[in-house]
């Protein structure tokens, strides 16, 4: 004996798959959708981390003279030419953020130069005329021989300025020398005593640092 569906189950049966049919492909368009907006969606990277600034501390190996911008002692070139010196970290840096600008800035104390009031216009007359010679004039002597004592300190802002000078010049000099420090420009600033860090002592305060850029005009904003 066979049974047979009635018409009736037939139908019912040709509308659970139709529906199961209609509900796989709404769900398909809904994930599609879903897929589409999550690529077209904009992600939020987090932003890459700033290049270091390298800190000469007056109170490590690289010291200045009390209120000039000569070195203490010539031995403090040599922490330019070892190797894993100065030269080598800015070179490692510049390259690793694509940098070629670097920033030489010159910090003081807070204690006022002492100077002869007499004095202070023939000071500032020799800093502004020697200046761009003193950063330019790099020769082909020793290294050992540059230095930016001939400027004479009227204050912490030219202390801050002579002693950044000091230091681009001995890039300088290796770079038109000895090959070093390729495709890099470098500029000094003053900072004198007007960016205080929160140190213990003045010697820490008397620093230099060495900040890395970029250089692109036409990235400038004229206003």
């Amino acid at each position: 004996m066979f049974l047979r569906r009635s018409p009736e189950s037939e139908g019912d049966e040709f509308n659970i798959w139709a529906a199961f049919t209609d509900l796989m492909s709404n769900s398909f368009l809904i994930l599609s959708l879903l897929l589409i907006i999550s690529l077209l969606k904009p992600t939020t990277c987090p932003p890459p981390p700033p290049p270091p600034t390298i800190l000469l501390q007056d109170s490590g190996v690289i010291r200045f003279s009390s209120g000039k911008s000569g070195f203490d002692s010539e031995n403090m070139f040599r922490e330019f030419d070892k190797r894993d010196g100065i030269i080598d970290e800015i070179e490692k840096y510049s390259k690793l953020y694509s940098s070629n600008l670097v920033e030489i800035i010159g910090h003081t104390d807070p204690k006022p130069i002492n100077v002869d009031k007499t004095q202070i216009v023939n000071i500032n007359r020799n800093l502004d005329e020697k200046l761009l010679d003193t950063i330019n004039d790099i020769g082909t002597d020793s290294v050992t021989n540059i230095n930016t004592d001939k400027i004479v300190s009227g204050s912490n802002a030219d202390l801050g300025l002579l002693r950044a000078v000091q230091i681009v010049r001995i890039l300088l000099y290796h770079q038109k020398n000895n090959g070093r420090l390729q495709g890099l420009e470098f500029r000094a600033y003053s900072a004198a005593h007007s960016v205080p860090l929160k140190l213990l002592n003045d010697e820490d305060k008397r620093r230099i640092e060495i900040r890395f850029t970029r250089l692109n005009e036409n990235s400038t904003i004229r206003i």
